[in-house]
């Protein structure tokens, strides 16, 4: 029997009452009978069939062979199994009190059981035919078995841990209590924990990383991505500020560090002449009421009529 296998203990009468499956690896021990049936998770008990041997004191008896001496049946003690035929009981711990004083055969095999609970409790000892039962050692098969530190350091699958000892490491974990199952998250506790679920619903909110633009130019121009703060900072530190646009359309501030927006320009712009009115031919020729002439073509034409007149009073004698 391995160290780590399971045993349930009824007698073969509970065991064909209630006929259950047997779960994978566990040890459906017949008490009155010392047979036994390993389960495989699948069948019932009555499709398994008994394995060869008994359970004696809790270890399985392989041959009919008595043992040599006391130190051959412990070496197979320690080997997790009896190879060799042996003789035994169990006893309640009121009639193991009755018993004291009594020399069993050798190699006979006595296991204890609590008087409470009804079950083994895990020692027995083995007669040696010559001193009394009371001055024969225990022997528990507990300790070889069960871990009771509480940090479960030798993290092995050999030893099952005491009760005691996975409450110890349990109460030093995370209590169901601190998980926090709102997929919100609007606790927003430095004390709870929470779960999966709600961690899942939580981020499936927000804007997935995929989607976040890291570059300062924008240059994406996407309407699928999101710009980060420092993108949209970068990008927007290299435009101009609200506080430098004018948008006065007299454009009176006529200042060096304002700019005028587009409508204020369109709007100083509108009041001026436009450049269809204006009028570059230095004859005037057109000598029209909807034309401007400009700076030049006044110029030009009023230094020519001034030549003329000097020319005209030389000539006259003037």
């Amino acid at each position: 029997m391995k160290p780590d296998q399971q045993i349930i203990m009824l007698t073969n009468a509970e065991w064909i009452a209630l006929d259950p499956i047997v779960p994978i690896n566990i040890v459906a021990w017949s008490s009155d009978t010392g047979v036994f049936k390993i389960g495989n998770g699948t069948d019932i008990w009555s499709d398994l069939d008994y394995s060869a041997g008994k359970l004696i004191g809790n270890k399985y008896v392989e041959s009919d062979r008595e043992p040599v001496d006391q130190e051959e049946l412990r070496f197979c003690s320690a080997e997790d199994k009896w190879i060799f035929k042996l003789k035994g009981c169990f006893l309640s711990e009121t009639e193991i009190t009755t018993i004291t004083t009594t020399i069993y055969p050798k190699f006979c095999v006595i296991g204890e059981v609590s008087d409470s609970t009804g079950y083994p409790t895990g020692r027995y000892k083995i007669c040696d035919g010559v001193n009394t039962f009371v001055n024969i050692p225990w022997i528990d098969y507990t300790e070889q078995y069960f871990d009771t530190d509480g940090t479960l350091t030798a993290n092995s699958d050999v030893l099952l841990a005491t009760q005691k000892a996975t409450k110890t490491y349990a109460d030093t974990k995370i209590s169901l209590s601190d998980v926090d199952t709102d997929g919100t998250l609007a606790a927003n506790s430095d004390s709870k924990v929470p779960s999966q679920k709600a961690v899942k619903t939580y981020s499936d909110t927000k804007i997935p990383s995929t989607y976040l633009d890291t570059d300062g130019t924008l240059s994406a121009n996407s309407d699928t991505k999101i710009a980060s703060q420092k993108a949209t900072k970068t990008y927007a530190d290299t435009r101009i500020p609200n506080s430098y646009l004018d948008t006065d359309g007299t454009l009176a501030a006529n200042s060096d560090t304002k700019i005028a927006t587009q409508k204020s320009v369109k709007t100083y712009s509108d009041t001026k002449v436009p450049l269809t009115y204006l009028d570059t031919d230095v004859t005037l020729a057109v000598n029209s009421d909807s034309k401007v002439a400009t700076q030049k073509a006044v110029k030009t034409y009023a230094d020519a009529i001034a030549e003329q007149s000097i020319a005209m009073a030389i000539v006259f004698g003037g």
